[in-house]
């Protein structure tokens, strides 16, 4: 059964179990169809595939490649931060000129040295994006409230 076609950023880009789903932007409008990607690095190729498009979800797909990373690097008992910011650097190299991708990645690396010996990296990384979603979903009704006036 295909994922109804709600086009924000909470249903073109989400967790599935332990992969990140991304709908295939280069099949809308005729397929829904997703992407899978377990780790970061098949996270970068789908972004230099242009599975995903628009600064929004591209972001937000690096994020949770970030998240893969972390993830990876817990379940491994490896807590180096140094390793996130190599999985990071591969995600910016993506799109090089990306600001909304690279000032995501950037603020999620800071979140995560504010909280080392609180929080796992993995868990910083999933709240600060669903702040982002939320953010995101928040402006988006605003946004369409205020267009609703105008019609």
């Amino acid at each position: 059964m295909q994922r109804p076609l709600l086009m924000d950023l909470e249903n073109n880009v989400y967790m599935e179990g332990d992969r990140l789903a991304i709908i295939d932007r280069r099949k809308l409008p005729v397929e829904v169809a997703p992407v899978y990607c377990s780790n970061y690095e098949e996270v970068a190729q789908a972004i230099e595939e242009m599975v995903v498009q628009g600064a929004g979800d591209i972001a937000i797909t690096a994020g949770f490649g970030l998240y893969l990373a972390a993830r990876k690097l817990e379940r491994e008992e490896i807590g180096d931060t140094a390793r996130l910011e190599v999985a990071a650097d591969r995600l910016r190299a993506t799109r090089p000129t990306g600001f909304h991708l690279a000032a995501l990645l950037d603020k999620a690396l800071a979140l995560i040295k504010e909280e080392e010996g609180k929080k796992p990296a993995s868990v910083v990384i999933h709240e600060f994006l669903q702040q982002v979603l939320d953010r995101q979903r928040d402006i988006s009704q605003a946004t369409g409230r205020h267009a609703e006036t105008l019609l």
